[in-house]
């Protein structure tokens, strides 16, 4: 196994946590970051992983906001309409998509990706 800078900063770092290490780096990564670090690929360090300011309202990031994400995968020919079907099954149940993207390629394999946003309606109110 190689043991990248990473890996060495996650050992590091789960030491004063008490996170066990007998593990495989991907389960070591998991655990530090269920214990609420992040890695910094720029500092090359684990810290405290960071609140999305989309997902909040407030400053301090912790009021979720109700946004909803989703990804929709599809063949590029019915993506647009799978879309459409997808906000149409959600007003059903009380969800309002705000936004769908445009057409994305996939990175890996065929087909396209689009992005919807979405919101609980009892929270447009």
């Amino acid at each position: 196994m190689r043991r990248t800078k990473k890996y060495e900063a996650a050992l590091k770092s789960a030491r004063p946590l008490k996170i066990k290490t007998d593990c495989e780096q991907a389960t070591l990564y998991e655990r530090l970051e269920g214990a609420g670090l992040a890695w910094d690929s720029k500092t090359g360090v684990w810290g405290q992983a960071q609140s999305s300011s989309v997902f909040a309202d407030d400053a301090a990031g912790d009021v979720a906001s109700g946004v909803i994400k989703l990804r929709l995968m599809a063949h590029p020919a019915n993506a647009e309409a799978a879309a459409e079907r997808v906000k149409r099954a959600l007003k059903a149940v009380g969800i309002a998509v705000t936004e769908i993207s445009k057409p994305y390629p996939n990175r890996r394999g065929a087909g396209v990706r689009l992005y919807l946003d979405a919101l609980d309606m009892e929270q447009l109110k």
